[in-house]
């Protein structure tokens, strides 16, 4: 009897084409998989910087008003004014300018403000929001870190910063930075 194929020219069967195509499509998943990983540390990456951009920015304004302070107390000669001026700034809602920061939305109108609990404030202003800027939000904390002997009031005050790169999303662990503020030539 003749056969109508010859052994050496047979196809595959409808099981190894399958797993083959098993095998193909697991090695795609894979790296896809890795693409994503790749977008989200890239996208960390950027939050981390963008993050310490911010972070210089609010401490350096916030290093300039305490020099000013430092300096009103020094020149009137008034020990608690440094303190006095602290306590002040950080309980009146606008009072230290946003500092403008590249990247993020920009508005005469943003103010720094100091968290009370845990409430969250806007990095932007919300009726300028614009989706293809930054708009972190944050949490500032201000608190005393050493007294005067003297007249007991502050001479070292510790900022915290909170900063939550994805607004309302939490799709990203906060950053903290922290800063020391003195009272130069304070007793």
């Amino acid at each position: 009897m003749h056969k109508p194929f010859p052994d050496n020219n047979r196809g595959f069967t409808l099981v190894e084409t399958a797993l083959a195509l098993l095998v193909i499509g697991l090695a795609f998943l894979g790296i896809l998989g890795l693409g994503r990983s790749g977008l989200q540390a890239a996208k960390e990456a950027g939050n981390e910087s963008r993050c310490e951009t911010m972070a210089e920015a609010v401490f350096e304004t916030l290093h300039l008003y305490n020099a000013r302070f430092a300096d009103y107390a020094r020149t009137n000669d008034l020990g608690h004014s440094w303190a006095y001026m602290w306590g002040e700034a950080v309980t009146t809602e606008k009072f230290f300018p946003f500092p403008r920061v590249e990247g993020m939305s920009e508005s005469e109108e943003l103010f720094l403000q100091t968290s009370q609990g845990d409430r969250l404030v806007n990095a932007y202003d919300p009726s300028r929001l614009s989706l293809s800027e930054w708009n972190p939000r944050y949490r500032l904390y201000v608190t005393p870190r050493s007294t005067s002997t003297l007249n007991n009031t502050a001479n070292t005050l510790e900022i915290f910063l909170f900063i939550y790169p994805d607004g309302d999303t939490y799709s990203s662990q906060f950053r903290l930075f922290s800063t020391i503020l003195n009272r130069q030539g304070g007793i």
